[in-house]
């Protein structure tokens, strides 16, 4: 369907009637496009393949597949990141939610209405609101510290990949023999 007649369709038809028309274009694009996908897997894959060994000429395809790589790469640094997090906070227990780990445990109060409301502050009036102490020493700020953490080593190369079982099997040699 070109501009034209999807402007004309949206302006001139039923919201209702509109909206089954898109539904059923859209479901006949999806099962196109796993028909397709299905189809060109194996060609997509040795394209894929030949963009890593630079064999492949066009500009677009080229730009394309950097621009996917550089997607996966910020996507597995991501990941790779946040697990190390998680395993730093792993064993700390949350004593206001009762958080343990990833499990949150619920907990009933008797009376919530403090939740909802801002606490109303009574200034009591005497001598120390008036004075003020210009000696006096604040608590130390503890302030949170960067975390390093090392992405780049070997076991984040080949994490997550499940390595192929070899199917070759030697037949020739009789097991008695490897005594």
């Amino acid at each position: 369907m070109n501009e034209i007649d999807n402007m004309t369709l949206q302006c001139l038809t039923n919201k209702n009637q509109y909206d089954m028309l898109l539904k059923r274009n859209s479901t006949n694009i999806d099962n196109t496009y796993l028909s397709d996908k299905r189809f060109y897997k194996k060609r997509i894959l040795d394209l894929t393949k030949k963009c890593f060994k630079n064999e492949v000429d066009d500009n677009h395809v080229k730009s394309t597949f950097e621009s996917y790589i550089r997607t996966c790469i910020n996507y597995l640094k991501f990941s790779d990141k946040k697990e190390l997090y998680q395993e730093q906070y792993n064993g700390i227990i949350n004593i206001e939610n009762k958080t343990h780990g990833d499990n949150i445990v619920d907990v009933e109060y008797d009376n919530c209405d403090f939740l909802m409301y801002k606490k109303e502050d009574i200034k009591t009036l005497n001598l120390d609101t008036f004075v003020t102490n210009k000696g006096k020493v604040g608590k130390a700020k503890i302030l949170p510290q960067k975390s390093n953490v090392n992405i780049k080593s070997s076991e984040y190369k080949t994490k997550g990949i499940v390595k192929k079982k070899k199917n070759i099997t030697n037949n020739y040699e009789d097991p008695k023999e490897k005594k």
